[in-house]
């Protein structure tokens, strides 16, 4: 078969393998081993609650706050929890473009030497990036229910409607962050493509991860930006998501299907895009790796 020529599904023995190899580099000669997974997001949080709600009494700016009130989230929390939500999902797509560009030129060996399907290198970045997502996903889930419920005992709270919408809310913010992987998936493969051929790609990752975060709804909601504007930050592809997911998770609110539905076809249509344009160029990797 040539390289070229990959099925995911037929490659899945190997996609696993390769996605649990990168998982376990990552933590690789460190004291406490895949633990940093979920003591990194937690240390995270903290902070997030330490600086923004001890140190500049931060509040979010939100007009549709107060529908939090039907979760009992403490308002002393609900900034740092929002800009958590924001941050885990831009979090896959900032790792995803640092380490794209030098995906192809650091593995030379896969390239001249190995019959090797190139395409499924992408694929396993954006898992393993994803992965991260949802492990941060995960702790903000436990920590916004153990914050609600003691809030709820300490205000004498009724926390049945505060359960209820959890079981709806947690199963429905995982498949709003599946909804992210195709487009990593696109981003990897076009910056793998172009990075291995203009090796200048990689130093412009730092801006380019800047941009992402800060011209999109990760700091502030999207309410807060001009209405003339607000159509120029969906054009990043994290700020439906993430509007979407602190609508469901923070605001007891279903998310606005129209906008996820144009999503989740872009997201597929960039997917692929960034597939074909890989597979494109890359009969000229041998070249220049």
């Amino acid at each position: 078969m040539h390289a070229s020529q990959w099925n995911p599904l037929a490659h899945w023995p190997l996609l696993k393998t390769l996605v649990a190899r990168d998982l376990a580099q990552r933590y690789q000669g460190t004291l406490l081993g895949a633990s940093w997974s979920l003591l990194y997001p937690f240390l995270m949080l903290g902070m997030y609650v330490f600086v923004f709600q001890g140190v500049f009494s931060a509040r979010w700016p939100s007009p549709s706050l107060q529908s939090t009130s039907t979760l009992a989230v403490p308002e002393s929390l609900q900034f740092a929890f929002n800009l958590y939500a924001g941050l885990l999902v831009v979090s896959c797509f900032t790792e995803v473009i640092g380490r794209a560009p030098r995906l192809i030129s650091d593995q030379p060996q896969l390239v001249r030497r190995v019959v090797f399907p190139l395409p499924l290198l992408a694929v396993v970045l954006s898992i393993s990036a994803w992965l991260q997502s949802v492990v941060q996903w995960l702790i903000l889930m436990l920590v916004l229910l153990v914050s609600m419920l003691a809030s709820a005992a300490i205000s004498n709270a009724d926390p049945q409607p505060m359960l209820r919408w959890l079981l709806v809310s947690v199963p429905l913010s995982l498949v709003l962050l599946a909804l992210v992987l195709p487009y990593l998936c696109a981003v990897a493969w076009v910056l793998a493509a172009t990075g291995t051929y203009l090796r200048d790609l990689a130093q412009l990752s730092p801006a380019l991860s800047a941009a992402l975060m800060f011209l999109g709804p990760v700091f502030y909601p999207l309410a807060s930006v001009p209405e003339w504007i607000q159509w120029a930050f969906f054009l990043n592809p994290a700020s439906a998501v993430i509007e979407s997911l602190r609508a469901v998770l923070l605001q007891a609110q279903w998310p606005p299907w129209p906008t996820l539905l144009g999503y989740a076809l872009g997201s597929v249509a960039a997917a692929g895009f960034g597939h074909w344009l890989f597979v494109r160029v890359q009969s000229g990797f041998a070249d220049v790796v």
